[in-house]
């Protein structure tokens, strides 16, 4: 299976990416997975974030949130899913404490 993670950035100065993918990612590919990582620019569109994810060609996508990256994750994943179907599973603090908002969003799975 080919998984990617997707980096909601929040900063124009600095960027940090989750250490949740990373641990996710290494399991993976030890049992023989793929993993990659795709950063998802503050100003890039839902058009250049889809490019984007057809490059990697994902069966699955993952994305580990927090509530600050929340309400832009929402935009991305539901413009992500009107034109790609490929299940979305969702992780990190915002999703283990406001799992309903996230289920009730277009796009999770």
């Amino acid at each position: 299976m080919k998984v990617l993670f997707l980096e909601i950035e929040q900063e124009r100065e600095w960027a940090v990416a989750s250490i949740g993918p990373a641990f996710l990612a290494g399991y993976l590919r030890r049992n023989g997975h793929q993993a990659e990582l795709l950063r998802i620019g503050i100003d890039d569109s839902i058009s250049e974030i889809c490019d984007g994810v057809k490059r990697h060609q994902p069966q699955l996508i993952g994305i580990s949130l927090t509530s600050r990256q929340w309400l832009r994750a929402r935009e991305v994943i539901g413009g992500l899913r009107k034109i790609l179907d490929i299940p979305v599973i969702a992780g990190g603090l915002h999703a283990t404490f406001c799992a309903e908002n996230i289920l009730a969003a277009p796009g999770f799975d």
